[in-house]
């Protein structure tokens, strides 16, 4: 008996074809983000790791978190080192500055801008290859600022709760009333100095730009990681950056900048 052999027919083969194209589009997107969500874990790891160096650097300095002035205001290489400078001798790994999801950026190497990255690295004083993907908070940063700081605050917040304390100079872990809250270093397009550049870290001014405030331009599906003066580090939603810069109290003493008006 001879057998008789037959091959798929064009529609066969089109069903099958559109089949798998719809098995793609669908399962894509879910790799895609179980791909993000390991960098994220990285990321968050990175965080803890500096946090813990931060926390080393506090005890040697009577426990003070890392201070300098914006780079902006004060450019002098000599006296205005960085924190990631400040605390290398604790982290002993430049590599940890890099958030593997952030997007490049304007600085060499993609870094984020704010911190003389290319200044460092022309000066010799970072690697050639060194990549900076976290923000310092900027009020943790400022808040060596004494005496004049007061009329600082009085004229960018008025009366506002808070705004006198918030200028009575450096901060200290003994001194702080609510580290869990105390922004300290953050997945930022530059200074963390408000709940929009962490939120959106892929992407600058997406406060005053609300079409710019999509998931795409977020460092991690949909929001940031933030490491906070207590040294633990936690993923936040986006908008939740933005509500909780004006409802979350931060310690008196916490210096000036964006979020040196009492919220974060």
């Amino acid at each position: 008996m001879r057998s008789s052999r037959r091959g798929f027919t064009l529609i066969e083969l089109l069903v099958v074809i559109a089949i798998i194209a719809i098995l793609a589009a669908i399962l894509f997107p879910v790799f895609a983000k179980a791909r993000e969500k390991a960098r994220q874990t990285s990321c968050l790891s990175n965080l803890r790791q500096l946090a813990t160096g931060i926390l080393s650097y506090a005890q040697d300095y009577d426990e003070r978190f890392p201070i300098a002035a914006t780079w902006c205001n004060w450019g002098n290489v000599q006296f205005n080192r960085q924190y990631m400078q400040q605390t290398q001798p604790y982290i002993k790994s430049y590599q940890l500055f890099a958030c593997p999801s952030m997007n490049t950026r304007n600085c060499y190497n993609g870094s984020i801008t704010h911190f003389a990255v290319n200044v460092w690295i022309d000066q010799g004083l970072l690697p050639a290859n060194f990549v900076l993907s976290y923000g310092y908070g900027e009020c943790m940063m400022n808040s060596w600022r004494n005496g004049g700081a007061v009329n600082e605050m009085q004229a960018a917040y008025g009366t506002a709760p808070g705004a006198i304390n918030n200028a009575r100079g450096e901060y200290k872990l003994a001194t702080a009333t609510v580290p869990a809250q105390d922004v300290v270093i953050a997945d930022s397009c530059g200074l963390a100095n408000n709940g929009w550049r962490i939120g959106w870290a892929n992407e600058c001014a997406a406060e005053c730009n609300a079409g710019r405030m999509v998931d795409q331009n977020t460092r991690h599906n949909g929001g940031g990681n933030i490491c906070f003066a207590d040294g633990h580090a936690k993923f936040m939603n986006a908008r939740s950056c933005v509500s909780a810069m004006h409802t979350a109290p931060v310690s008196v003493g916490l210096g000036v900048g964006g979020w040196g008006n009492g919220l974060w």
